[in-house]
């Protein structure tokens, strides 16, 4: 989305000092549709929760977000499988969506206990970004980067690229 949003507005002549971009990536070249009997263990997978179950309903990922103490467990059956449902229309849109190339310079923020696919890697922005690709890994998984701690660790990255040295 950031991605998106920077290259439209630098279309539209607005200045974008920085492009951040929070562990996302671009879609490999003819992904793999995510399964929608997949959607619920992928969901609470990038939440943090450990699964090793590749087919979930929502009554079964309420249980293990319970057992494992993740606060998801407290939006309940029907909101979680709301959210499984979100999620995989999510991960459609982004495999559909034809990147464009940035000018300038990126930070990108990552998850260090995210599973990565092959194509999920720092050089995967290369043909999308004409700049350089700053990384910043934060020991949390991808639901929690949001979380307070790790974003002031984002706030801090951001404005110490945007802070003029001298």
């Amino acid at each position: 989305m950031a991605h998106a949003f920077a290259t439209r507005l630098r279309a539209a002549g607005e200045p974008v000092d920085l492009l951040t971009i929070v562990d996302a990536y671009p879609a490999p070249p003819n992904p793999t549709p995510l399964d929608p009997r997949h959607a619920v263990a992928a969901l609470l997978i990038s939440l943090g929760i450990t699964t090793d179950a590749l087919e979930l309903d929502a009554g079964q990922a309420l249980d293990l977000a319970t057992a494992q103490g993740h606060p998801v467990a407290a939006l309940g059956r029907d909101r979680l499988a709301a959210m499984a449902i979100t999620f995989a229309a999510n991960v459609a849109l982004q495999e559909r969506y034809a990147v464009t190339r940035f000018t300038g310079d990126a930070l990108l923020i990552e998850s260090d206990l995210r599973h990565r696919l092959d194509s999920e890697a720092p050089g995967s922005w290369s043909p999308f970004i004409t700049g350089s690709v700053d990384v910043v890994r934060i020991n949390v998984p991808h639901g929690a980067l949001l979380n307070p701690d790790p974003a002031a660790t984002i706030a801090a990255a951001v404005t110490n690229r945007l802070t003029p040295l001298g």
